[in-house]
């Protein structure tokens, strides 16, 4: 599968199985529709934001409000396996945030990834490809056949991944780790 093969499935608002550069994924364009899909498919409450993933810095501060003081931590993580929790800017809808004032972005390293998201132009939800609880899946084998079989697409490949994303909340002044 190409990148643009990815983003076209993407933009009629398929929800696929993906390698990220931390985990498996199970991702979609950020859609009303996508997230409800995807928190059944999780079998997760509507509450849970998911983490979104973009292209870089300046379509993040479209969606976050950014301190200051926190740029050089930001711009030395990013691209790379670090999330971020900002405070969400007022714009963004509740769809996109489980509800919360917060939103969770992550700007990937995974060259793939960054092709995909420079082609759909806009955030892809992204979370882990198991029942929401269950453990992590760290190859394309350890995805239920069953969760397999409720996406549109799944991403052909042997790669495996064992580390989900480092959670770094920097709705303080001082950050703090999550994960």
């Amino acid at each position: 599968m190409t990148p643009s093969e990815c983003a076209r499935h993407l933009l009629k608002e398929e929800v696929g199985i993906i390698p990220c550069d931390t985990l498996w994924g199970l991702v979609a364009i950020s859609t009303p529709t996508t997230a409800r899909r995807l928190n059944h498919i999780k079998e997760r409450s509507e509450e849970k934001p998911f983490l979104c993933l973009m292209s870089n810095l300046k379509e993040a501060l479209n969606y976050a409000v950014i301190n200051p003081l926190h740029e050089p931590l930001i711009r030395s993580s990013w691209p790379g396996p670090i999330t971020f929790i900002f405070s969400k800017k007022e714009t963004v809808p509740n769809w996109m945030t489980g509800g919360k004032n917060t939103i969770a972005i992550r700007i990937p390293q995974d060259v793939f990834l960054q092709h995909v998201l420079a082609e759909v132009g806009r955030p892809i939800f992204s979370t882990s490809a198991n029942i929401s609880g269950q453990p992590f899946p760290k190859s394309l084998e350890e995805v239920h056949v069953e969760f397999r079989q409720q996406v549109d697409f799944v991403f052909p490949s042997t790669q495996q991944l064992n580390r989900p994303s480092t959670i770094i909340d920097l709705t303080r002044s001082e950050p703090q780790k999550i994960r």
